[in-house]
Parts: C-alpha cells; sequence; structure tokens
C-alpha cells in the first residue's frame, strides 16, 4: 500500500509539473487582460509570455486583442483528443504573432477566421486534426513550425465555398507524417506563396490547390515520399510551380482542368508530370531523373531522341525513340496527338501507364520494353486508329492494372505483342468497343502468358493436323475482343528455335509386356533448317531416342516411338520427350514436354464400371471389364472408352498390334485373359 501511494504520489507529482492552469479556455481580451488571471502567462506591454504547460478540454487559447505577441517560450498546449475544439483560436484579427509553442491534441491547432497580418512561426504543431486552418484570412505568415501527425491537413484552407484567403505566405515549414494533404487551399485561395517548405511522408499530396485556388507560387520546396501526388492543380488555373524538388511520392505533379498554369525548373527524381484536360501552360526546363522533361505543344516534325519524360499535346507527326524512361509517373503522353511514333523505348518501373493515349488518332506503339509498371502498361482512352505492335508488356503487379487497357477505344489493331505474368493481361470498357487482337493467319497475334490452350493443329481455321506456332483456340478477352490467332511463345520468334508441341500414346492402358505406340510432334519456330535428336522417358528412365529428325524452317514433324513395355512394373507412367538444344537456341523451356500417361496392367484389364470408375485399374480381369468389353465391343460404350476394347487380339506377335476396331480378335483375347488363359 505504501508502494502504491509512492507511485501515485510520483504520478501527480509529474502531471502537475506538465500541466498547469484549469481546464477551460484562456482569453486574453481585448482589453489586453488575461481571462482567468490565474493562467500561466505572464504580460509585459503587448508581449504574451507562457509560464507553464497547459492543458484545456474546449478552445485552448483564444485571442480578443490585435497587435500581440503570444511567446510559448516553449511550453505546451494540449487538449484532449477529440473533445477540444482550437488550440489557439483568432477571430477577425489583426497583426497577431504566435510563437515557440507546442501545441497538440486539438481539432484544429491554429485557426485563423477572417485575421490579416498575422505570424505564425516557430511553433510544434503535431497530432491534431488540422495543424493551422485559414478561413476568410489573408495577408498572413505562416512560417517555420513543425507540424507533424496531423488527422487531415497541415496547413489548409477550409474547404467552404465562401471561403477567400489571398495573399498569404507560407514558408520554411517542416510538414510530415500527415494522415491527409500537406498545404491544402481550397475555393478562392488566391495569390499566396507556398515557398521553401519540407512536406514529406503524408498520406496525401503534398500540396493540393482545388478550385478555383488560381495564381499561387509554389516555389523551391522539397515535396518528397507522400503518398499520393507531390503536387495536384484541380480546377485551378494559372498558378506557377517553379524550383521545386518533387522526390519518391506516389506520383509527381498533375495538371487537371488547370490551365495557364507555368512550370519551370522542378527536378523530378522518380516523379513526373501528368495533364489531364488543361492547356496553354508553360513547361521549361524541368528534369526527371537528371534528364529533361519534354513537353511539346501544337508542334509537328520533332525527333525526341533525349529525354527522361516525354509530354506530347496537340502534336502531330513526332518520334519518342531509343529512350530510357524509367521511375517516373508516365513515360510517354500523347493528348490530342496523331500519327506520331513511340518505339524502341525502354520503359519501365514507373507509377502509372508507360505510355498513355488520350484522345489521339494513328499513332504507332511498337518494339517498346515495357516492364514492372505499378500502372497499366499501355492506356488508350477515347484513341482509335492506333497501331500497337512488337512490344513486350510483362511484370505489371499492381493491383487492377493490365498489360493494356483500352477506355472508349476501338478500331486499333494490337498483335505481336508479349504480355507475361501481368495482373490482368488486357481489359475493355466498355465491352462492346471492338478492337483487332491478331494480324490474321499466318501472321497471327499476341503472345498471353496465361493462354491455356495447345499447339496441336494448323492452317486458317486450324483443324489441320500439325504445329504452326499459333493455339488452336482464340484467347478471350471480351465478347467483341478475342485474339483468334495467340502465339505460343513470345515475338519475335528467334532465329534459332525448336520445341515439342506435344506428346500422344496410343492408348493410356496396355498390357505389361506389350507394345504402345508414342506420337511426338516438334516444330521448328526458327528461320533455318535445324537436324534435331528427341529422347523418350517414362517417369524418369529413357525408353528410346529417335535421331537424325530433319526440320526445316516454321514446320512441323511428327515421329513415332514404339514402346515395348517388358520389364517395366506394372503402374501409372508420365511420357515425356525431350529434344536437343540446337546451336544458337536460347528458349529450351519447351524442348522438353509432359504428354499423356500410360497405365502399364495385366493383359485384359480394362478399368470397367461407371465414370468416373473408368480407368480405375485393380490388377485383375472381372466382371467390371467384361462389362466394359461388352459395350466396345457392341459400340455402346461413352467414346473416351472405345479405345480400351481394342486389345489388338490375335496369336503372338500381334497381341497389341491394334487395328482402331473392336472385333472378334479382340473378343478372342478378352475372353482368354477372363477365364485366366490369357498372355
Amino acid at each position: 500500500m505504501l508502494l502504491a501511494l509512492l507511485l501515485a504520489s510520483m504520478f501527480v507529482a509529474s502531471v502537475n509539473v506538465r500541466l498547469v492552469g484549469a481546464s477551460g479556455t484562456i482569453f486574453i481580451r481585448a482589453d489586453g487582460s488575461i481571462d482567468p488571471p490565474t493562467a500561466p502567462i505572464q504580460r509585459d506591454g503587448e508581449l504574451y509570455t507562457l509560464t507553464g504547460n497547459i492543458m484545456s478540454d474546449t478552445d485552448g487559447i483564444v485571442i480578443e486583442r490585435d497587435d500581440v505577441i503570444l511567446d510559448g517560450a516553449g511550453y505546451s498546449l494540449q487538449g484532449s483528443y477529440m473533445n477540444s475544439d482550437r488550440g489557439i483560436s483568432l477571430s477577425m484579427r489583426y497583426n497577431v504573432t504566435v510563437r515557440n509553442i507546442e501545441i497538440e491534441w486539438f481539432y484544429e491547432g491554429i485557426w485563423l477566421f477572417e485575421s490579416s497580418y498575422s505570424n505564425i512561426s516557430g511553433n510544434n504543431i503535431a497530432n491534431n486534426g488540422d495543424g493551422v486552418l485559414l478561413h476568410n484570412s489573408s495577408n498572413n505568415g505562416i512560417s517555420g513550425n513543425n507540424i507533424a501527425d496531423s488527422w487531415t491537413y497541415g496547413i489548409s484552407s477550409t474547404g467552404d465555398f465562401q471561403d477567400y484567403s489571398s495573399n498569404n505566405i507560407i514558408t520554411g515549414n517542416n510538414i510530415t507524417g500527415c494522415n491527409g494533404v500537406g498545404i491544402w487551399f481550397c475555393y478562392s485561395t488566391d495569390s499566396s506563396t507556398i515557398s521553401g517548405n519540407n512536406i514529406t511522408a503524408n498520406e496525401g499530396d503534398g500540396i493540393w490547390l482545388y478550385y478555383s485556388s488560381q495564381n499561387n507560387s509554389i516555389n523551391g520546396n522539397n515535396i518528397a515520399d507522400n503518398w499520393n501526388w507531390g503536387i495536384e492543380l484541380q480546377c485551378s488555373p494559372n498558378n506557377s510551380i517553379n524550383g521545386n524538388n518533387v522526390a519518391g511520392n506516389g506520383a509527381g505533379i498533375i495538371l487537371y482542368l488547370s490551365s495557364g498554369s507555368v512550370i519551370i525548373d522542378n527536378t523530378f527524381v522518380d516523379d513526373g508530370l501528368y495533364v489531364a484536360d488543361s492547356s496553354h501552360y508553360v513547361v521549361e526546363d524541368n528534369t526527371v531523373n537528371s534528364k529533361p522533361l519534354v513537353y511539346l505543344e501544337n508542334k509537328s516534325d520533332v525527333n525526341v531522341d533525349y529525354a527522361g519524360q516525354v509530354i506530347l499535346v496537340n502534336c502531330t507527326n513526332i518520334k519518342v525513340e531509343n529512350l530510357d524512361l524509367s521511375n517516373t509517373f508516365i513515360g510517354v503522353q500523347l493528348v490530342k496527338t496523331n500519327s506520331s511514333s513511340i518505339s524502341g523505348n525502354n520503359i519501365t518501373a514507373n507509377y502509372a501507364a508507360s505510355i498513355h493515349l488520350s484522345y489521339s488518332y494513328g499513332n504507332s506503339i511498337s518494339g517498346n520494353n515495357i516492364t514492372a509498371n505499378e500502372g497499366d502498361g499501355i492506356y488508350l482512352s477515347n484513341s482509335s486508329g492506333n497501331n500497337i505492335s512488337g512490344n513486350n508488356i510483362e511484370n505489371i503487379t499492381a493491383n487492377n492494372r493490365y498489360g493494356i487497357f483500352l477506355y472508349y477505344s476501338s478500331q486499333n489493331s494490337i498483335y505481336h505483342n508479349s504480355f507475361a505474368n501481368n495482373f490482368g493481361q488486357a481489359y475493355v470498357t466498355p465491352p462492346d468497343y471492338a478492337n483487332a487482337w491478331d494480324d490474321g493467319y499466318p501472321s497471327g497475334g499476341n503472345y498471353w502468358s496465361d493462354y491455356t490452350g495447345v499447339d496441336q493443329y494448323t492452317g486458317l481455321s486450324q483443324n489441320e493436323t500439325g504445329s504452326d506456332g499459333i493455339g488452336d483456340t482464340a484467347y478471350i478477352i471480351d465478347s467483341n475482343n478475342q485474339d483468334s490467332y495467340p502465339l505460343m511463345k513470345p515475338y519475335p520468334w528467334a532465329s534459332h528455335d525448336v520445341g515439342i508441341t506435344s506428346v500422344t500414346a496410343s492408348k493410356t492402358i496396355v498390357g505389361q509386356g506389350y507394345n504402345v505406340s508414342i506420337s511426338i510432334m516438334a516444330f521448328n519456330y526458327g528461320n533455318y533448317t535445324e537436324n534435331i535428336n528427341i529422347t523418350v522417358y517414362a517417369n524418369t528412365t529413357m525408353i528410346g531416342e529417335i535421331n537424325n529428325i530433319e526440320l526445316s524452317s516454321r514446320s512441323f514433324t511428327i515421329v513415332q516411338y514404339a514402346w515395348n513395355t517388358s520389364g517395366f512394373a506394372k503402374g501409372k507412367y508420365s511420357i515425356k520427350a525431350v529434344a536437343d538444344t540446337v546451336q544458337g537456341e536460347t528458349d529450351i523451356l519447351d524442348n522438353s514436354y509432359t504428354g499423356d500417361w500410360i497405365l502399364v496392367t495385366k493383359v485384359g484389364d480394362l478399368g470397367g464400371g461407371v465414370p468416373p470408375a473408368f480407368f480405375n485399374c485393380d490388377g485383375s480381369v472381372d466382371g467390371k471389364d467384361l462389362a466394359l468389353f461388352l459395350q466396345c465391343y457392341t459400340g455402346t460404350a461413352p467414346a473416351e472408352a472405345m479405345y480400351l476394347g481394342d486389345l489388338g487380339g490375335g496369336v503372338p506377335p500381334q497381341f497389341y498390334d491394334c487395328d482402331g476396331n473392336v472385333d472378334g480378335k479382340d473378343l478372342s483375347l478378352f475372353l482368354q485373359c477372363y477365364n485366366g488363359l490369357g498372355p
């Protein structure tokens, strides 16, 4: 008990040291008096200095007098989380300075309502709803404050349609860890300066100007590691964004319905610029990852051969070729741009689409390497008649992102691209907007890593026996968009490349000691005639080899191998064929193909019964097998079981010399097996 009392007294003592004064509001009245007079504030003329820490469960300090200085002297003003309203309230005040105070746990740290020419400086403002909130307040200075971990905004205007705040200077503040936006201006917040601030690690934008916030200057800020945009201008025209460092944010700068802005001399590191429904702005001398951000508007016949990001607006016949456009927002953006070419570029690790087209027609996008992006590989919005071919688009892993995304876009030709290992390969919305996803036969369509079809047929209708490097069934995107001739491997095919395309057996059940025929189909994807050897395996045991198979360019061959099962234990065997690697071949994954399984069992053990008991062989020849054989003999067995009755009967060596019919020879052999007289 004594220990408990001692600890309790120590806690009370610590609280008394940290928190002084009543839990209500402290007023600096219009006549200069302090109410209540016991509050820990000392007055010296117009200088009011805190002499201790203060806690309040309502408003903290309300200043009702102009031309005063409130100096916190490093003491704290602490609210009680959601119960407290405003830490420091300035309503209709003029020329008030608030400095050197630690303010936390209020709904609003400092509130300025219809106040002007005041100075908020050198304060530590943390864990509040808003750090500093302006409402119809102009010509104020907010400088040198540390604003951290706000529940919504670091510094903001109210978001009220009736709000008008202008000519405020926000400079030298450190704003970090807010759940929302670092600095948010909205609704006619005009002609203010946001400069020299460090705005980092906020969950929303670094700076967001929203709806008619215009003629503001955003200069010389460090805007880094914010979850969303570094700077967002939405419906906010004629702003100046100059000399900022914009690094490592979810994205760099967006202009949305915000025309007439000036964007000069900004440095983007792993970020970039995006424009949407905006025009008539100036973009000059910006760099993206130490390379120029190339912005062209109303230009034609230009070759872009060095850039960190490319934005084309109302342009024609622009060539963007052989660039490394990595770690930015969008590698190449085309807005109302026609007849241009984007080719041979390496566009990787970008936040949004690597290539973005809106209202753009007749462009060519070819031979680009588009990998590891967080957004869509290629995004088309309201864009038709474009040719998209020969691109490698892979490893787009972010949720709801696609190798290619088409929004209100039709009549585009999309073929010979490789779509590999993306979260989604292709998406078209609305789905009734049709595009061409192949170049006809035999040119073919695209490679899709999630395609599950096989290549055992050839020809325009894919109904002739033989491989042709094209899948036998279409790749379906939606009811109006399908690749009718999906490629079995990425385009272009290598000069030296062979593959096994199928391994099939004449039957999947064979009597122990007898032969089964194995059919192996191989295809030469390359440009030269090749001479290959094929090794055949049952499980991991080599059962044979076929040598010196000549295979001309872009052609198939079918070779047969007869496996004699003598010496193999009864059981299930997986059959695999492996083609030797030819000289110069690099893609060898398809040189090996595992095909049908074969069950080696007792002759006559057909595995009879009712589906799915077919092929459930038990090592004996009994009534179930007899019933199934008789169905085969009379032609009433299910199609998938008919071949089981073709035992190849007769006298040795005709056993298992199957002829495709179930006839008297087979009946004779089965009856021998059924009566225990068979081999």
